[in-house]
């Protein structure tokens, strides 16, 4: 290689041990080894082992797009796309992916689809669809034909594994966007995706089973998906869980209320019970705050308090219907009060 494709490998942030390893790549890349190339301006565009220059490494990687190496290809690609460490030029970019894709680089043939999707800014896999369910509704002449092609795309990089590609595309199928409406075939591509690890996929699989689409329902797969999900860091999942576990808890306090409301294996004790459905209620159990109010409006177990019946019930309001409420504490024949509420 020539002398003037040379670049120094100067401004190492690592140890020694770590210097000679990427000077020794260095070499090596310098020697024309494709590998080394793709690795060393990997360095270079990450920072890992070196000062981060991205013109540096997208020279490097370019060398080795060059030599055939589908990898650098679609990097090379996404340098053009983002503009770092080359300047913007989406041409060239759907330029170097075409040819990584023709090679079978998954991420360089969903990286296809998102350009004929108009998606190429994305950050996350809603954002592809959206831009995707808006690209097939403009007027743009050409659109349906990218929409088609897009689609071609991505149908090929879930085929070859891509966790990413088979959940956009498990979605498409699953919400009937620009196809017919298929739950089996949506679960087919989710699942592949939630089996490798891919958190919104877990989480949709999750609520799939929950109900029961392109499915029997099945709520102990629900349970593991929805945890495999926070697992893998999914903030909805994590959210979920945290609240069917204070659900949980409010639900345990709230029966240590009954029991001394009904003097259930224990001497009936409004009081106390006034303090197990006070915990209850704090920790968002709406029967228990129903109860609550009731026996603030007839002062059973603490001081009558017509304000405070009233503003409990408010709050109940506003977080949706009290007929759920009422109908339960019915069921349960739950009555506290005998009269109509103040």
């Amino acid at each position: 290689m020539e002398s003037n494709n040379k670049m120094p490998v100067a401004d190492l942030e690592t140890s020694s041990d770590k210097a000679a390893e990427v000077d020794s790549l260095a070499r090596l890349a310098e020697q024309g080894g494709a590998a080394a190339q793709l690795k060393l301006g990997k360095l270079y565009l990450t920072g890992y082992g070196v000062r981060k220059d991205c013109k540096c490494g997208a020279r490097w990687i370019e060398m080795a797009a060059k030599q055939g190496l589908p990898e650098a290809q679609a990097i090379l690609g996404f340098t053009y796309l983002s503009g770092k460490g080359r300047r913007h030029n989406a041409a060239t970019a759907r330029h170097w992916f075409m040819r990584a894709a023709n090679q079978g680089s998954a991420k360089a043939e969903l990286a296809l689809a998102c350009m004929y999707y108009s998606a190429e800014k994305a950050t996350d896999e809603g954002d592809i669809l959206r831009a995707r369910s808006a690209h097939m509704s403009c007027s743009v002449v050409g659109a349906e034909n990218d929409t088609k092609e897009g689609d071609r795309w991505l149908k090929k990089a879930a085929g070859h594994g891509l966790a990413e590609a088979q959940f956009l595309l498990g979605g498409i199928y699953l919400f009937g966007e620009g196809v017919k409406r298929n739950f089996a075939e949506a679960k087919r591509w989710v699942e592949q995706a939630a089996e490798q690890g891919h958190p919104k996929a877990s989480l949709t699989l999750s609520k799939m089973y929950q109900r029961g689409n392109g499915t029997e329902a099945d709520a102990k797969k629900a349970r593991h998906w929805l945890q495999r999900a926070a697992d893998h860091g999914d903030a909805e999942a994590k959210d979920i869980l945290q609240r069917r576990a204070r659900a949980v808890e409010a639900r345990r306090l709230r029966r240590i209320g009954d029991k001394y409301a009904f003097g259930i294996r224990r001497q009936q004790d409004l009081a106390e019970a006034a303090c197990w459905y006070t915990r209850a209620a704090e920790t968002g159990d709406g029967d228990a705050q129903y109860i609550l109010a009731f026996l603030y409006a007839e002062g059973s177990g603490v001081p009558k308090n017509v304000e405070k019946f009233r503003q409990l019930i408010q709050e109940l309001k506003e977080r949706g219907s009290l007929a759920g409420f009422e109908r339960r504490l019915h069921e349960k024949k739950l009555k506290y009060c005998g009269a109509d509420p103040p």
